[in-house]
């Protein structure tokens, strides 16, 4: 589930990046029950009392939820390792999420500093001779958008 009510920009372009990368989280109580397996698509923190490994595919967490469910004698993480498993925390995502957003903020920022942007700044000039409606931000924020698209697909490499 995907909440961006009271998000910032920055947020949902993390919740973006997310959702394109294709990272799956477990979800364990502090049982180390597993409770869930979903795709990671929103920076937002697990519910209280449970905490989330993430693992690179929806295959691989799949894998490792029904051998914490079927076995359950030992930590996930220790799960994970025995059955050779990379997991990150929830936490160490989202971070990566974050600086993912906050190198192409840079980027642009950069860009727009020395000049090199104008060019894209005429292509939003042309669109909104089109489209008066269009907004710059909200261009702007594709403009990010398609630069985290290329971010995500390089990770899956």
């Amino acid at each position: 589930m995907n909440l961006e009510f009271g998000k910032t920009r920055n947020q949902r372009l993390a919740d973006y990046y997310l959702e394109l990368a294709g990272v799956a989280g477990v979800l364990v109580n502090h049982s180390q029950e597993v409770f869930a397996v979903r795709r990671i698509v929103t920076i937002d923190h697990p519910p209280e009392g449970f905490s989330m490994v993430c693992c690179e595919t929806l295959e691989s967490a799949l894998h490792l939820a029904r051998a914490q469910h079927l076995y359950g004698n030992m930590r996930i993480e220790e799960r994970a390792h025995s059955m050779g498993i990379g997991i990150s925390p929830h936490d160490a995502v989202v971070a990566r999420a974050l600086s993912a957003v906050a190198t192409v903020n840079a980027e642009i920022e950069r860009a727009q500093s020395d000049g090199s942007f104008r060019l894209k700044n005429s292509a939003f000039k042309a669109q909104r001779r089109h489209d008066p409606s269009l907004r710059y931000h909200d261009w702007l924020e594709r403009q990010k958008r398609l630069l985290l698209e290329v971010m995500a697909k390089e990770t899956q490499q």
